[in-house]
């Protein structure tokens, strides 16, 4: 994905991303939320809903996302038929991001190498 123009459609398709808006998607290492006070949530129901929403999340977390260490983190559940949104810490050691997942009272920490789930026992 090369910028957001294309998020809707990428969420749908793929899951969701991990994306800087400095550097644009985040491919490899472990991302964890930085807080449970900045998850946002919606139903996925059309681009325009998805757009709002998306542009009213970036806004609202701007401090937080042009810091370099820091992303957009888009995942799309697709049994509660959900759009999950949050800042996320872009993390390259696995113990280091499981440890910060655990502090961070996170349910798991997410490998975008595998684009798989990393379930944390809290």
């Amino acid at each position: 994905m090369n910028n957001l123009k294309e998020a809707f459609k990428t969420t749908r398709n793929k899951g969701g991303f991990t994306f800087d808006l400095q550097r644009g998607e985040i491919k490899s290492g472990f991302v964890c939320a930085i807080d449970k006070e900045t998850e946002r949530y919606f139903y996925l129901s059309n681009k325009a809903n998805f757009d709002a929403n998306l542009k009213a999340f970036i806004f609202a977390n701007s401090e937080n996302l042009v810091n370099e260490n820091f992303a957009l983190g888009v995942w799309y559940y697709d049994e509660t038929k959900k759009v999950y949104f949050d800042v996320v810490e872009i993390i390259h050691d696995k113990k280091e991001a499981i440890k910060k997942g655990f502090e961070r009272q996170q349910l798991a920490i997410f490998n975008l190498d595998t684009f798989t789930e990393v379930k944390i026992l809290i």
